[in-house]
């Protein structure tokens, strides 16, 4: 029989109630009871602001809302927005992520600032590590229902999720990208009613949708409503936010160029170069319709050069059109050759102009001095043809010649 040692019993029942103590239970953090004194929810922080920045300093109030836009998309940075069913904010965060739509939060205010900053109301200095909590993940977030008059007119829709009904993107537009994803930069488009009301849409170049095309249709349109000094201005969280089942209510549009993506070339036009080796350019500086213009000048590197230079739109099918008009907005400058206009129904689309026939029109041009003039909607139901081209001829000799501008060329039915 063997005999077991009472020491020895002891010592291994003492190493085993040693290794129990050694798992740890893990604590559940203490549940933070905050007063109802404490608490507010974005209408009542908005009511607060008096015109003064208010800094917040130490205390315990507690802004209680939902984030309706976060920054996933690239289209915001360091800047989410929330709600609480009736108000909006703009809140400004110290350092981007951290928080994503339909998380419902509790914003401790300490060390945070309630301000206007270029003309809309933000909380700023948001420490999302030190100061939210979130409270749920995953909530619904619904729009409120808008007319486009309501979103010009109501200043309690600020910085809320819209969604606009009986809407679409201007023919000037659609078509393009909402913004310029290449060098990533920003650009406003123009969403409008049928009505003829309308409102920006600002895109950022770093969006994940930048590069994206414009849709054509009518419907509707959910976004957060911005400001930026007077101007309201929508922001998109994406592209599946833009309904749009019906047609159009704008005219039928053949072609367009409005440069504001700085390519003269884009969209299917062309540039001819029928004598020397000046081209058509973008030009930003002193832009009146929108950010940019078309502009052509034969004065390089101190002196004229001679040259002829074309730009010619993409072939237009305008069979079965009842009211085909051009019009396009103009400038010049200096002495030299007036800009001219020409339509052809026979050029082939990429051959030297001389080679098709070309019948001149006469559109309203420039006095001069820069000053930007309409040219009028200019009828062209003398080209009814299935192979269409409108250009724009420039002319400048050794000794003279223009600065001439263009922009917002619009050919429609």
């Amino acid at each position: 029989m063997k005999h077991v040692s009472i020491t020895g019993l002891m010592m291994a029942l003492l190493a085993v109630m040693s290794l129990s103590s050694c798992h740890k239970e893990i604590d559940n953090p203490p549940y933070k009871e905050i007063p109802e004194s404490a608490k507010l929810d974005v209408t009542e922080l908005r009511a607060l602001y008096q015109g003064t920045a208010i800094h917040f300093g130490d205390g315990d109030t507690n802004l209680y809302c939902l984030v309706t836009a976060d920054e996933v998309s690239g289209n915001l940075y360091k800047n989410v927005y929330v709600t609480d069913g009736q108000s909006g904010l703009n809140v400004r965060i110290t350092a981007s992520g951290g928080l994503y739509e339909g998380d419902s939060i509790r914003i401790n205010l300490n060390g945070t600032i309630l301000s206007e900053y270029n003309g809309i109301l933000q909380l700023d200095s948001v420490d999302v590590n030190k100061s939210v909590v979130k409270l749920k993940s995953g909530v619904q977030v619904t729009p409120v229902d808008v007319t486009m008059a309501q979103v010009l007119t109501d200043p309690t829709l600020e910085s809320r999720l819209v969604r606009i009904s009986n809407v679409e993107f201007s023919y000037m537009d659609a078509g393009n990208t909402f913004a310029d994803a290449t060098n990533q930069l920003s650009k406003n488009i123009t969403l409008l009613e049928c009505s003829g009301s309308s409102i920006i849409m600002r895109t950022s170049g770093y969006s994940k949708f930048a590069g994206e095309t414009v849709p054509v249709g009518n419907g509707t349109v959910t976004a957060i409503l911005g400001r930026y000094n007077a101007d309201l201005q929508l922001y998109l969280r994406r592209t599946s936010d833009i309904v749009l089942p019906n047609p159009s209510c704008q005219p039928t549009v053949y072609a367009s160029k409005n440069f504001e993506d700085q390519n003269v070339t884009s969209g299917g036009w062309s540039v001819q170069l029928a004598n020397g080796s000046v081209s058509w350019t973008a030009n930003t500086q002193g832009a009146v319709f929108g950010s940019a213009y078309g502009q052509i000048s034969n004065y390089i590197g101190g002196a004229n050069s001679a040259c002829e230079t074309w730009l010619i739109s993409p072939t237009m099918n305008l069979i079965g059109a009842t009211a085909p008009t051009l019009s396009f907005q103009n400038a010049y400058n200096y002495a030299g050759t007036p800009l001219s206009v020409w339509v052809s129904t026979n050029y082939d689309g990429f051959s030297a102009p001389s080679t098709a026939t070309w019948v001149q029109i006469s559109p309203t041009l420039s006095t001069g001095a820069w000053n930007w003039v309409s040219s009028g909607d200019i009828s062209l139901l003398s080209f009814l043809s299935s192979n269409v081209h409108v250009a724009f001829k420039y002319t400048g000799t050794a000794t003279n010649g223009s600065t001439w501008e263009i922009d917002d060329i619009l050919i429609k039915d």
